[in-house]
């Protein structure tokens, strides 16, 4: 199968130059200018990764003097990384865009996700699910096991809850997802408020899971935060977590 070639297109920040470098129909990278670096230091960084698809700490990076060394040496790793990637990957990435297209479509329209629509399903203790009492609708009996004499509840009921996110895993992968998504500023720094506010108002996610999902990711070595915690930093593969230091 023919490889598609790489094409680049200048990201619309007017305040930096980036590149966002595509493979076909799927964003792989950036080639951008460096902020706040000292005038002799190299002046050019490159990425490769894409998520989801690619898992973080198979993601490369470097620096380089100029723009074309960067482009040549982004070449020569995806030349190599390429051959590791399966075609499913970049499947994963084309619906996650277009799961997000959609979403943007809907507030566009103004209408609302399905996950903001308000369900009235219940779920008893017993495992029995139901609908709520709606305006003007009859209470349905309840199940015979939870009846007894005088037309009683014997238990009390309570609402279905599904928190995708408790398990710090699964909350870690949704964060380093987030950070993917954010162009970072000023040498890939991330400003915690923009993956929180994603995941605590647009998820769903609370502040226990939030906190334990950034430590999980921490300690796998996909984030790095800095010490005031204001920002975090994706860690490219192979990167000591010790040189984010002094950043």
């Amino acid at each position: 199968m023919i490889k598609p070639a790489l094409t680049r297109r200048r990201s619309d920040n007017p305040h930096e130059e980036t590149w966002h470098i595509y493979s076909g129909d799927v964003r792989i990278g950036t080639i951008g200018v460096r902020a706040g670096v000292p005038v002799h230091a190299d002046q050019w960084a490159w990425s490769i990764g894409f998520y989801p698809g690619m898992e973080p700490g198979t993601w490369r990076s470097g620096i380089a003097a100029t723009f074309e060394v960067a482009r040549q040496a982004f070449e020569a790793a995806w030349s190599e990384l390429r051959l590791t990637i399966a075609d499913a990957a970049f499947a994963e990435w084309r619906q996650d865009r277009d799961w997000r297209a959609e979403v943007a479509a809907k507030r566009a329209r103004g209408e609302k996700l399905d996950s903001e629509i308000r369900s009235t399903l219940m779920r008893c203790v017993c495992g029995t699910t139901f609908r709520q009492l709606e305006a003007g609708g009859e209470l349905s009996r309840p199940p015979a096991q939870l009846r007894r004499a005088g037309g009683h509840w014997d238990k009390p009921m309570k609402h279905a809850e599904e928190r995708p996110y408790a398990d710090p895993e699964a909350a870690a992968r949704k964060l380093v997802e987030l950070a993917a998504t954010v162009e970072g500023v000023q040498d890939g720094r991330i400003y915690i408020e923009r993956i929180n506010a994603s995941f605590m108002f647009n998820l769903k996610g609370s502040g226990s899971e939030f906190g334990a999902g950034l430590k999980h990711a921490i300690e796998r070595g996909w984030l790095w935060k800095h010490e005031s915690g204001t920002y975090v930093k994706l860690i490219p593969p192979g990167e000591d977590l010790l040189t984010n230091s002094t950043a």
